[in-house]
């Protein structure tokens, strides 16, 4: 299928992590737009090429088939936590337990954010739905707010009277860089000290530096916002 371009003057490529990395053109936004292979197994689905693109073109969505998102409701509460199943299950059930809030569990987002596959509109809707007969729904997954548009849980932690004594770099995901002025003021709000901001180190390529807000970074060993709340919240 023919992907739309406007040859514009590659603003997408400017800001592609693995075309910076590599310098290679057939690993760019350029290249995976051609040639669905090599867009579906090199392609790192972190969509800063499409918030640069002129056509908001949603290319890390069209390697593969669509995936239907489906719901969970795993405990009932007046706040919900909400999960993205295989993407932070490490830390939303232990906050949930901890914060008191109810959970519910989403499936599908992984494969949206790791395979290049689409959402189904059908079952985003629904989805989309059922959240609304909850008052309060918070997220900590990246996935979850860009897909779902959920409020993020770093962003509302003073509510829970959280206070956090960290002092250091902080490390911005992909998927959260249009909200980094609300969450670092949320952060410094709780006592968190940030000396530096990073904002162009790609968690799927290499491993951060400083302080993650990406629950995927434990994966790669890296200490994450969660770690943070969890010793908090277990003194």
């Amino acid at each position: 299928m023919q992907k739309p371009c406007i040859y514009c003057p590659g603003i997408c490529i400017s800001v592609c992590p693995t075309f910076i990395n590599t310098g290679n053109l057939s690993l760019s936004p350029l290249g995976y737009s051609r040639y669905e292979d090599l867009g579906r197994n090199n392609c790192l689905k972190c969509w800063r090429c499409v918030s640069e693109c002129p056509l908001n073109y949603p290319l890390p969505e069209s390697y593969a088939s669509e995936v239907k998102l489906d719901l969970e409701v795993l405990k009932k509460g007046e706040i919900i936590l909400l999960s993205a199943r295989k993407l932070d299950d490490k830390y939303s059930y232990g906050l949930s337990e901890l914060l008191g809030t109810g959970l519910i569990s989403i499936n599908g987002l992984a494969e949206r954010y790791d395979e290049g596959r689409p959402v189904n509109p059908s079952s985003l809707k629904r989805i989309l739905r059922v959240l609304k007969n909850y008052g309060k729904v918070y997220t900590i997954s990246p996935e979850s707010f860009h897909t779902l548009s959920v409020p993020l849980l770093i962003e509302n932690l003073a509510e829970f009277s959280i206070r956090l004594n960290y002092n250091g770099p902080i490390h911005i995901p992909c998927l959260l860089l249009s909200r980094e002025e609300k969450i670092i003021q949320a952060l410094i709000s709780i006592g968190v000290r940030p000396t530096k901001i990073i904002r162009d180190q790609c968690l799927k390529m290499e491993e951060p530096e400083g302080l993650s807000l990406c629950p995927r970074a434990s994966m790669r060993n890296v200490k994450t916002v969660f770690d943070e709340i969890l010793a908090s919240l277990s003194y």
